[in-house]
């Protein structure tokens, strides 16, 4: 498999996985009888975007260091770091747009589907990102 294979591979496992996984703690969170308002949606984003980074990263690297050999500690700490930046930058920038609306509400399923879809953009750009290095110090080897 090339290596644009395996990255596009992980990015869509992650983009599915992620958006799963933020319906489920949407509902969660919100439940589904309510329109949830944008400062708290906001607010939600911040440690969604932690996690999606965190785990987008994590898991598809450690899976592929698995398979190919290599350091584990560089690998948690580039998920670290990228749940820091996923954090701050997508999670920051979610929840400022969601400020800018005050104290409006958002119906349950454009919530919803926000929220997964930021779930899944954000896991199919961290996995590719996370899984190169190791690829790469793999083929250095």
């Amino acid at each position: 498999m090339t290596t644009r294979a395996m990255l596009l591979r992980e990015a869509a496992i992650s983009a599915a996985i992620n958006a799963v996984l933020s319906i489920v703690f949407f509902i969660l969170v919100f439940g589904t009888s309510v329109a949830p308002g944008l400062a708290a949606l906001g607010q939600d984003f911040l440690p969604q975007a932690f996690m999606v980074s965190l785990m987008g990263s994590l898991v598809p690297a450690l899976l592929m260091r698995r398979q190919l050999g290599g350091a584990i500690v560089p690998v948690v700490l580039r998920a670290i770091a990228f749940a820091l930046l996923g954090a701050a930058i997508a999670g920051g920038a979610a929840y400022w747009l969601c400020a800018l609306h005050g104290a409006a509400t958002l119906p349950i399923a454009p919530a919803l589907t926000v929220k997964a879809l930021f779930g899944a953009v954000l896991g199919a750009i961290v996995a590719p990102l996370a899984v190169w290095p190791v690829i790469a110090s793999a083929r250095r080897a």
